[in-house]
């Protein structure tokens, strides 16, 4: 060294050995073995918590009754302590086991042997952080058991899971399902579906996984870890750098953004923190829909994410210079303003993006669901098809000698036309062939019988009384003999009676599943147009220990002396089955190999087979969102971004569903307040279970409320030339409120009076005038405190949802336009509608009413609240019809009080008839074909009680049960009464 240079490696050294000096020796890291130790056993929270999983699922397997490999968990629990019970392979054997007997696989019905390899990994990890490690042997042994013993006796598989490839035509049409109106509903807020578009737009566009998006979903604690041992893996405001350039048009900018993501996966620098940094530009207004830029500046502007921007035309009014302007962010944009505010700005969990990609999967009918890895194989498939191999692998992370593309991402159908290119012609366009939207939402050949198939064997009366036959045969052997093995002992003929009854069940079970599977089979391609042959039916795989006892006592099948399947005579067709299945059953029988009981196996053929069907949830008549497909796919000509994204920043802005809401009684985006009063409903929530649906009927409340306050207003100012009835009280002669009854001509009871009908609306101010004094009072109503009651001055629509005031319009004239709308809904829901989240989303009606053409127009499409719905329609089963219809409604039945049709089944001059059922019913049965074929959960009418008779001998009148006194108070009676005359 020369003189006078400075020694930094004696400096560091003395350094170090005084940092090392002033530590306690326990905590010294200079010994390599403790180093070893410090790292092996210091992991990430992902991991940690997969070791917790892991954990947990052994000590549950271990000490469950049917394992028994240990008798409590205080056992269990020493395989994860140091120095305690020691791993086995016996014990990880049957803990592997079990595992996959009792795990059911998402590729085949069984688990995968990764994912049971997985199992033991995470459960060896959890092991050797506790002190006690797994025998490197036992490991590999454990392993082993699951690639060849398990693969071999079926319990796992080594089946690949497919790898499909979405291609680009595939992304427009997953993003316009998406913007279906009957799929958005579903979500639980609108502000989901943006958050939906924009995850796949910029997993697409910016080639990202879902980790580099959003955080993983894990508890609150161990988000928090994780966000420590990741502080740059959120993506997050501060990556979003947004940026107005000037165009020819000195009125607008043009907008582009770069978004950067840190810490991200790169094989090319392993172990290496990695970021990239991706440009994104508006596309034309047409394709919003797939505009990644466009949804993030629209969640930006929902958000108030940019310094004085509150809307797309206020980055119009920016003056950038001739090399673009930064769109300043507002700071702190990470901190929620209020702890009540229910916006949130934590991202949505990895977990539930799959999953609402996994429901959107369904609702467009995919065999392979778009999840989040089949987006990113699009772009890289994009990224191949139209950049270079360099762009491809920098944007994918993949290294120049990485074969993870051609194996993983690479479309494995091919899209190129090479014939045409081969022989000259046209080329035309073959990538639907690799489409992953090829046959969606076709149904696929049934392999087993379908739910409602089952359901109809087991409603079977035959099978159903064989069962009853052989249960009370059992019943009788194990009272007899403690056990159905004693009786076979003891007395070898009743078991055998026995068995040859319980083999009979298990025949026509089995007859009737085959028979069944048979005609769903042939119905399914009949719907293609296919007809199907006797020799294109597939064989059902039956087992032969599910369909007989082959050898009980010695004695086959074949000697059964009753062996016919089926008692009852059957049709031609059923009856070459059932020869069929006889030959089947004998053939089985003399099988010396078949030493099974029949009922032993569970019966598989009683399982249909799960399909990725959406089921999608009752909708309303209005949400919403009805008009986001119109907006994004039919744009006017004078459509603009600035118009487009004002119009989704509001409509993207609700906490709730999109249809959870009358029309105009939802909170104003961004808040979850009542727009009516200003009460926030997140109270409603910690008060109640149904928190939304009771918020809806306060909504409701208030806009009624409100609309009810300015009808009198309107009755005094308007001038619309309608019909209506006073809707106001006036005082009797004992000073009560009553309805008004002026101008009525002729005697009549009360309730016959038919209200004055005014011509016009000014001569119905002209008698609140006069006989109100509505000008100079205030006018008197049906309510103690005399407010006018609401229901007299507005009404409510079913079919437009909305509170329409009478001064407005009439209910019978506003009724009378709905009468289309009355037949499409009762040719699509019925008469029983669609009640849902305490709301009608499609109108239920009165058959009796709706079907009764002598009645008025508001009496017929008259929607009771769903309480009294089913009451009235009830009503209407009592078998002594008496007063007029608005207050019992009996009147729809027939003259004769004790039958009656079904009411559907009457045509009228608008509506045909609904229901084919025109026999003559009973009250009860009239109930019954209610509940089943309409949907009205109505209960038959209770027989009427006898009268009481002054006769001699007859029996007195029942005593009602409210006017019997309590026990206790007969004795605090009697003890008084007795108590009385001492006193005195």
């Amino acid at each position: 060294m020369p003189r006078g240079a400075i020694d930094y490696g004696a400096r560091r050294l003395a350094k170090l050995n005084a940092q090392q000096a002033s530590l306690p020796a326990s905590e010294r890291i200079m010994n390599r073995t403790d180093w070893d130790k410090h790292i092996s056993t210091t992991v990430g929270v992902l991991t940690r918590q997969a070791h917790e999983n892991a954990k947990r699922a052994f000590i549950e397997t271990a000490t469950a009754s049917a394992v028994m490999i240990c008798t409590t968990n205080e056992e269990a629990e020493n395989y994860f302590r140091p120095g305690g019970t020691p791993f086995t392979c016996k014990v990880l054997r049957i803990f592997i086991e079990a595992s996959a007997l009792s795990r059911s696989g998402t590729i085949e019905e069984v688990p995968s042997r990764i994912s049971l390899r997985r199992l033991l990994t995470y459960l060896f990890g959890a092991a050797r952080k506790a002190g006690n490690p797994v025998q490197p042997a036992i490991r590999t042994n454990a392993l082993l058991w699951v690639d060849n013993e398990l693969i071999r006796r079926g319990l796992a598989h080594a089946t690949p899971r497919a790898k499909p490839t979405a291609i680009p035509q595939d992304i427009t049409t997953f993003l316009k399902k998406l913007f279906d109106v009957q799929y958005m509903t579903t979500l639980a807020s609108t502000r989901d579906v943006l958050l939906i578009a924009l995850f796949v737009c910029i997993t697409v566009d910016c080639s990202t996984r879902v980790s580099e998006i959003m955080r993983p979903s894990m508890s609150a604690e161990n988000l928090v870890l994780y966000k420590r041992e990741h502080p740059q893996k959120f993506f997050t405001w501060s990556c979003v750098e947004l940026f107005a350039f000037k165009t020819d048009n000195a009125d607008t900018v043009y907008l582009q953004a770069r978004l950067t993501f840190r810490d991200v996966k790169n094989t090319t620098r392993p172990n290496h923190q990695h970021s990239k940094t991706i440009p994104l530009r508006n596309l034309p207004v047409d394709m919003a829909s797939e505009d990644t830029l466009f949804w993030l500046i629209v969640l930006g502007l929902i958000d108030k994410v940019f310094v004085g921007t509150e809307s797309w035309s206020d980055f119009d009014r920016l003056k950038p210079g001739p090399n673009g302007l930064r769109v300043f962010r507002t700071p702190n944009r990470d901190m929620k303003t209020s702890k009540d505010d229910p916006i949130s700005n934590e991202q949505m969990g990895s977990q539930s993006m799959v999953i609402h990609l996994n429901n959107l999967s369904r609702f467009c009918g995919l065999k392979h669901a778009m999840l989040p890895n089949v987006l990113r194989r699009s772009s890289a498939y994009i990224l191949a098809t139209t950049t270079s191999a360099e762009e491809r692998r920098a944007r994918m992370g993949h290294s120049t000698s990485d074969s993870v593309y051609w194996f993983h991402y690479r479309n494995k159908t091919s899209t190129t036309d090479v014939q045409g290119l081969r022989h000259g012609l046209q080329t035309e366009d073959v990538s639907r062939m690799s489409s992953i939207f090829l046959e969606a939402g076709d149904r696929t050949p049934p392999d087993r019988v379908s739910d409602a198939g089952m359901k109809a064997i087991k409603e079977d009366e035959v099978a159903a009384n064989l069962l009853i036959e052989q249960s009370e045969m059992a019943d009788q052997l194990v009272t007899q003999h403690r056990s159905l093995d004693q009786a076979q002992v003891a007395s070898p003929d009743d078991h055998k009676r026995y068995v040859q009854a319980r083999n009979k069940y298990h025949r026509r079970v089995s007859f009737l599943t085959e028979s069944t599977f048979k005609k769903e089979y042939r119905a399914f391609f009949a719907d293609h147009g296919v007809v199907v042959h006797e020799r294109d039916l597939p064989t059902l795989a039956i087992s032969p220990q599910r369909l007989v006892d082959s050898s009980v006592d010695g004695v086959d099948i074949a000697d059964d002396p009753d062996p016919d399947i089926d008692s009852q005579e059957v049709e031609a067709e059923e009856t070459n089955i059932d020869a069929a299945m006889t030959g089947l059953v004998t053939a089985l029988a003399e099988d010396e190999t078949d030493t099974h009981d029949a009922a032993t196996l569970p019966n598989n053929l009683a399982i249909s087979q799960s399909s990725r069907s959406f089921a999608p949830r009752a909708t309303a008549r209005y949400s919403l969102l009805d008009q986001v497909p119109d907006l994004l796919y039919n744009q006017k000509e004078s459509t603009t971004h600035a118009s487009l994204s004002a119009i989704f920043t509001d409509l993207f802005n609700h906490l709730h569903c999109a249809d959870k809401f009358y029309p105009n009684q939802e909170p104003f985006p961004g808040t979850f307040e009542c727009r009516f009063c200003g009460y926030h409903f997140l109270d409603l929530f910690s008060s109640a279970d149904r928190g939304f649906s009771m918020a809806h009927r306060h909504a409701d409340d208030c806009n009624a409320d409100v609309s009810a306050e300015a009808s009198p207003q309107a009755l005094r100012d308007k001038d619309t030339k309608a019909k209506t009835t006073c809707p106001l009280g006036r005082l009797d002669k004992h000073q009560n409120m009553a309805p008004c009854w002026f101008k009525i001509t002729g005697f009549q009871p009360l309730f016959d009076h038919p209200p004055q009908i005014f011509v016009s609306m000014a001569d119905l101010r002209i008698h609140a005038i006069n006989d109100h004094n509505a000008v100079s009072t205030l006018l008197k109503g049906h309510t103690p405190q005399g407010s006018i009651a609401r229901e007299e001055t507005i009404y409510f629509c079913h079919f437009c949802q909305v509170w329409i005031a009478r001064a407005e319009e009439f209910e019978e004239t506003h009724l009378s336009g709905h009468r289309d709308d009355l037949k499409d809904t009762l040719s699509s829901n019925g008469v029983a509608g669609l009640y849902y989240s305490n709301h009608w989303c499609q109108p239920g009606f009165c058959p009796f009413c709706v079907y009764n053409a002598g009645l008025s127009v508001v009496q017929r499409m008259h929607v009771f609240t769903n309480e009294q719905y089913l009451k009235h329609v009830a009503a209407h089963l009592k078998p002594d019809p008496t007063g007029d219809l608005t207050s019992h409604p009996t009147s729809g039945l027939t003259p004769d009080p004790t039958r009656s049709c079904c009411p559907a089944s009457q045509a009228t001059p608008e509506l045909l008839p609904r229901c084919a059922v025109t026999s003559q019913m009973t009250a009860i049965e009239l109930a019954e074909h209610l509940r089943t074929d309409h949907k009205l959960n109505v209960k038959a009418p209770a027989p009427a009680l006898p009268e009481a008779s002054s006769e001699p001998g007859a029996p007195a009148k029942r005593r009602k049960q409210s006017e019997r006194k309590p026990l206790n108070e007969l004795d605090a009676n009697r003890g008084s009464e007795e108590a009385a005359p001492a006193k005195a």
